[in-house]
């Protein structure tokens, strides 16, 4: 992820959390019905999410969010950075 400067940007108007795993061209999305699209390279590789409504995502998921995240996938322990605050809306 050389090119990428951030690795997670959140785009206040659109209330959208851009999560990027991989500088490799994305080839199609699937969308979890959660409020999260997945998109993955021609092999299934994924490279980049987007969670949506990402004020209420994050509202709902817990205060202990990042600590839970971190653990499930320790190659995302170092980009839990925003250009952007993330504002949570009530």
């Amino acid at each position: 992820m050389k090119n990428r400067k951030n690795k997670i940007v959140y785009e206040p108007k659109d209330d959208v959390l851009n999560i990027w795993l991989s500088d490799k061209p994305y080839d199609y999305g699937e969308d979890d019905g959660n409020m999260i699209i997945t998109h993955y390279t021609k092999s299934g590789e994924p490279v980049y999410i987007e969670v949506l409504f990402a004020s209420r995502f994050f509202k709902n998921a817990g205060p202990d969010f990042y600590k839970r995240a971190r653990k499930a996938d320790s190659k995302l322990k170092n980009v839990y950075t925003m250009s952007t605050p993330l504002e949570i809306k009530k």
